[in-house]
């Protein structure tokens, strides 16, 4: 039996403007009711994986609100546990606030779990995958690092800039390099790697030697540079959905209420795990109109709502039509307001302006607890 440990790593995020200024991307709500960091937890869940780490470079308390105890993501508490850790020093040195200064940070814990591999997972792309099928070609292979890739048809439109993995004639990895975004088709890391334990130890001895500035993953691509490291690469095949902007993030979270598209990422035989909130059922006044909308538990409808996401306790009075909307925590929308192409941060209330709208490919954003 395999001893992993699982890395949910929160470092080095895409920054969504307004929407991550005062919280990490993993906190950030998803088709009203997760948390964009729950497909990371959930893989490493359904891959049988019971210990696990967060690091966290920012917004500690939001993450700790979110995640709680841990104990949704594992399934035997009395053998695995889920960790929060962030390096104290780094808060007032962000350039140094790393992933690997975190965990040296926190070394003494990482030294005294038992674990032969060691998977280190962002949470920026959201897609289902089983870390055992990955784990055994790992072993296959002989190489004490696997780097995962997705080959990609539309690299110049929704990954530029993003880490490309590059492979020779013969399929073997000779290097990362950043997507700018000029072909159509491009291998692009996912930015996950499996790493043997003493292989895992080596790298963040390496890295201190190196430079204090580097991440892991630059560590890894500093060593396959200069041939001192051979990486193994993974193809995963399965759906990839990213979220690296605010007009990535709201239209690719839209396109989820396509039936086609929801079938991919969301599975029957692979659930995605959250915290629980004891809300009621959402109620439906009598004029209340419904298409093609996720609505999460204690909202109230007594209006017109079309192809939007509303999060939990979300109020849409009487005569207010919403269309194209993604809706956070305890957002009100009053009487005869129509809003189309918005996101409303948690708690903000559109009441007084009767008619806001923003483009489709360039939403309006409504910041937490604003009155309109």
């Amino acid at each position: 039996m395999n001893r992993v440990l699982g890395i949910c790593n929160l470092h080095d995020e895409p920054h969504l403007g307004q929407l991550t200024e005062d919280r990490p991307l993993g906190t950030v709500t998803i088709l009203g009711r997760y948390g964009i960091m729950d497909f990371t937890l959930s893989n490493f869940s359904n891959s049988d994986i019971n210990k696990i780490c967060v690091l966290v470079e920012k917004g500690v308390q939001a993450v700790r609100n979110h995640i709680g105890d841990g104990q949704v993501w594992i399934a035997n508490t009395k053998t695995g546990f889920q960790r929060m850790f962030y390096n104290e020093k780094g808060i007032p040195s962000p350039k140094f606030n790393t992933d690997v200064n975190n965990i040296i940070q926190n070394i003494d814990m990482f030294r005294n779990v038992s674990f032969d591999y060691v998977v280190v997972a962002p949470v920026f792309y959201l897609l289902n995958c089983d870390f055992r099928d990955v784990i055994k070609e790992h072993k296959a292979s002989g190489k004490t690092v696997t780097a995962l890739y997705k080959h990609i048809t539309n690299a110049d439109e929704e990954f530029v800039n993003c880490e490309t993995v590059k492979l020779d004639k013969n399929g073997n990895l000779v290097g990362f390099r950043s997507n700018p975004g000029t072909k159509k088709e491009e291998n692009i890391s996912l930015e996950t790697f499996v790493i043997n334990r003493d292989t895992f130890f080596e790298l963040l001895n390496k890295t201190r030697e190196v430079s204090a500035l580097f991440s892991l993953r630059k560590m890894i691509a500093y060593l396959v540079d200069n041939n001192e490291l051979e990486v193994n690469p993974y193809e995963f095949k399965g759906y990839v959905l990213p979220i690296l902007t605010m007009k990535g993030f709201f239209k690719n979270s839209l396109n989820l209420l396509q039936e086609k598209e929801a079938k991919q990422l969301l599975l029957p035989d692979w659930p995605i795990y959250t915290t629980a909130h004891s809300t009621p059922p959402c109620l439906y006044g009598p004029d209340a109109k419904v298409k093609r909308t996720y609505i999460a538990n204690g909202s109230i409808i007594n209006g017109t709502v079309e192809n939007s996401i509303l999060s939990r306790d979300v109020i849409v009075k009487k005569g207010a039509v919403v269309k194209n909307c993604i809706l956070f925590t305890k957002t009100t929308i009053g009487e005869g307001v129509k809003i189309e192409n918005v996101i409303c941060d948690k708690t903000s209330k559109v009441m007084e302006e009767k008619n806001v709208k923003g483009e489709q490919d360039n939403p309006l954003y409504i910041p937490y607890g604003a009155k309109i």
